[in-house]
């Protein structure tokens, strides 16, 4: 839809173009010409994209239905439909006519949880730590439930996806929170959990050759290895842009689902209850069951 909108204003300078250089009569007969196709599209062609667009989703909806009571429909493409959910957060469904670009499949799951590893962020960010990543079975179908969390314009936002790979085609739910800012650092989820964590000796501290190194903090598996050997946070960085990169570069305890319960408002917490929601209400197509897995030769 934007390549048609883009279209459009590039015709439109042009007819603006040729009405300020061409004689007042030709002008005239450009402008009342152009006006006509202008109107034309927007009697003929738009509605045509638009109905397509939401035949598209009724295809769609045929093979994946899920609990849509508390979403409210906001942009509608091609292959890709997106809600408003209460509470500040989106949900999409997407639908992609070619396999995912995995190097390993669901049967691989060592090797593709690597993948998301080296997933960059998003918006070219290089922070983005995996929270959850696991393979599910539904309706014998195999899917891929992974939750990230990475830093947009300064702001922690979790995202959560169900992917149902097959091995022409893929289907991908995704759930998005952003975490509210606070200037009251020890209203957040990490640093409380950080807090409580410490005084009940779950995690401790080191210094070694004067740098205070965190033991039991970090709970990142795309790289355990350096989980007891980094700084502890919360001790030196103070503004909110590095307290953001604290909290999204890796995985820590603060991200244990246990943790939900006694932060019901934050976006992870939120992330995970809108992923249980829709997947305890999916209902796949006889189609699509019947479809082969993604499969990638080794």
């Amino acid at each position: 839809m934007w390549r048609i909108i883009c279209a459009i204003i590039g015709f439109a300078v042009i007819v603006l173009i040729l009405v300020a250089v061409l004689p007042i009569s030709y002008s005239e007969i450009v402008a009342r010409g152009s006006a006509a196709l202008a109107l034309g599209f927007v009697l003929l062609v738009y509605p045509y994209f638009a109905i397509r667009n939401r035949r598209n989703l009724k295809k769609a909806e045929r093979d994946i239905k899920f609990d849509r009571t508390r979403l409210r429909l906001k942009n509608v493409d091609k292959n890709s439909w997106v809600w408003e959910i209460s509470g500040s957060g989106w949900v999409g469904l997407t639908y992609s006519s070619s396999p995912p670009a995995w190097p390993a499949d669901l049967s691989r799951i060592a090797d593709l949880r690597r993948y998301y590893c080296r997933e960059k962020g998003s918006w070219g960010s290089g922070s983005k730590a995996v929270v959850d990543f696991e393979p599910l079975q539904v309706s014998g179908c195999e899917v891929l439930r992974v939750i990230t969390k990475e830093p947009i314009n300064h702001y922690p936002v979790y995202t959560g996806r169900l992917v149902f790979p097959f091995q022409k085609f893929f289907y991908e739910i995704w759930v998005s929170f952003m975490e509210a800012r606070t200037t009251d650092l020890s209203q957040t989820r990490e640093f409380s959990v950080y807090g409580h964590a410490l005084n009940a000796g779950e995690i401790t501290i080191e210094n070694v050759d004067g740098v205070d190194l965190v033991h039991g903090w970090y709970r990142d598996h795309c790289n355990e290895q350096d989980n007891d050997t980094l700084v502890a946070p919360f001790l030196t960085k103070d503004s909110w842009g590095e307290i953001v990169e604290q909290i999204v570069s890796r995985r820590s305890l603060a991200d244990d689902e246990i943790n939900d319960e006694k932060f019901p408002t934050h976006a992870l917490t939120k992330v995970r209850g809108a992923l249980a929601r829709i997947q305890d209400s999916l209902m796949l197509s006889e189609r699509l069951i019947s479809q082969p897995p993604f499969r990638k030769n080794t």
